[in-house]
């Protein structure tokens, strides 16, 4: 299992796309960059994303128009997220939230 990208998405996070299960995992710590609509590198196919532990914040429109199809899975350690982060992820099935 490879990844087919790695990039930065904050100033101590980057981001990793796995094209095979297409999962996109957020990792590092504290907050992810905002966005404005329609400018986030997230536009592909993606049935799960996956936060570290560490993150403390999800940016203004980073999922904005993402195709999420399955599954969110949100740390404990997130301390502000608002709706347009997930506006157009319509398909989601489950949310999760970690608990400390």
């Amino acid at each position: 299992m490879g990844f087919s990208h790695a990039k930065k998405c904050g100033d101590s996070l980057t981001w990793e796309y796995d094209s095979e299960s297409e999962t996109l995992s957020i990792l590092g710590a504290g907050d992810m960059w905002n966005y404005e609509s329609g400018k986030s590198p997230f536009n592909f196919n993606v049935k799960k994303v996956v936060f570290s532990k560490d993150i403390t914040s999800i940016g203004d429109y980073a999922f904005y128009k993402c195709p999420i199809s399955s599954e969110i899975e949100l740390p404990a350690s997130l301390k502000k997220s608002e709706i347009m982060r997930f506006t157009r992820a319509a398909e989601v099935r489950f949310i999760r939230c970690r608990t400390v």
